[in-house]
Parts: C-alpha cells; sequence; structure tokens
C-alpha cells in the first residue's frame, strides 16, 4: 500500500483509491491523506495499518464495474475491522486520477461531501446493476442487501434503512423485515 497520510497524527478521515496514479494526482492538488492500494485487492492487513491513522476510511476506487465490485468487497473488509467506511463516487465513470485532470481539489472535496455510508452505497449499486422493477430484480435485491442490513447494530439507523430501502425497491417494510429475521435465523443455524 502506498500512504500518503501522514500517521503522526490523527487523520480526520483517510482516502483509499485503486493506484498510485490516483493518489499521485489527488496529493498533487493538495489532497494529502490519500493511501493507494494498489489495485482492487484491498485486504484486512492494509485496513489495520490504515486504522492507526483515522478509524474512518473513504474509498474512491474507480467508477466501472470491477471497481464497484472492489469497493464492495473493500467495505466488507473495513467493516469487519470496526473502521467507519464511505464511498465517493467519481461521475461520468472516471477514476480519481482523470478526475483530477479536468477538476480542482474543491470539486473533489464536494465530492467527498456527497460521499454515501456504507448502506447507502449498496442501495446506489443495486439501483444501478439491478433491475429491481420486476420481481425476480426485487427479490435479488432483498437478497443482495439482507446481509448488509443485518449488521446494523444500532436499531434507530435499522429502522431508518428499513424505510428507506423499502421505499427505493417498492415492497413493504413488513416483507423486507420477515426476509431480514429469516436471513437472521439461517445465519444462526
Amino acid at each position: 500500500m502506498t500512504c500518503g497520510v501522514p500517521c503522526g497524527r490523527q487523520q480526520e478521515y483517510a482516502i483509499v483509491v485503486e493506484g498510485y496514479m490516483d493518489a499521485i494526482s489527488l496529493s498533487s492538488h493538495g489532497i494529502n491523506n490519500v493511501v493507494a492500494s494498489l489495485g482492487t485487492a484491498f485486504t484486512p492487513e492494509q485496513c489495520k495499518k490504515l486504522m492507526r491513522c483515522s478509524s474512518n476510511i473513504y474509498f474512491c476506487y474507480d467508477s466501472d464495474s470491477a471497481g464497484q465490485s472492489a469497493t464492495i468487497r473493500a467495505l466488507s473488509i473495513a467493516r469487519s475491522e470496526n473502521a467507519n467506511v464511505r464511498v465517493i463516487l467519481v461521475p461520468d465513470g472516471k477514476d480519481p486520477d482523470e478526475f483530477m485532470q479536468k477538476h480542482n481539489a474543491d470539486e473533489f472535496t464536494e465530492l467527498v461531501g456527497k460521499s454515501l455510508n456504507f448502506i447507502d452505497f449498496h442501495l446506489h449499486y443495486i439501483t444501478q446493476t439491478i433491475d429491481y422493477t420486476t420481481l425476480e430484480g426485487k427479490v435479488k435485491a432483498v437478497s443482495f442487501i439482507l446481509p448488509i442490513l443485518a449488521s446494523v447494530d444500532n436499531l434507530v439507523e435499522y429502522n431508518g434503512y428499513i424505510i428507506r430501502i423499502s421505499q427505493t425497491l417498492g415492497v413493504s417494510e413488513t416483507d423486507l423485515r420477515n426476509e431480514l429475521q429469516k436471513y437472521r435465523q439461517k445465519k444462526n443455524r
């Protein structure tokens, strides 16, 4: 992992990008709390090292399908290490380096401000990759989001997500809660 994060003091957050060119480009524009995982294989070891600098990890992988799939894997790893995670979405299918070639640090900072928490990112991913307007799509979308939703411990947060997911996917809150209960029972067996 190439590290641009000064670890002598705790940072507000660290941004993880895929490649060193992404890290260099952001750093050259004054965004210094950036590390490159050097590919899309973010590991638990990298996460542990990074958490010495900050427990708030913002992933900014490429916007292509490989980058988004890698983001899902990285979020799972970081959450298992108890990191606070967010996802920075780079528009137009770009990577951070391409974005910085046409934009400035303030515009990137705006993207950071609009970053998504882990559930909102998964919901965004579903809306971009699954046709949830069909019955089969709804079943697939709910199956995809259940493990993520089951990892939420805070009851207020959990209820808020149930409402948002149910409204977005067009499924009843009751059905979503019942499916989640079945998922948890199956997992506990």
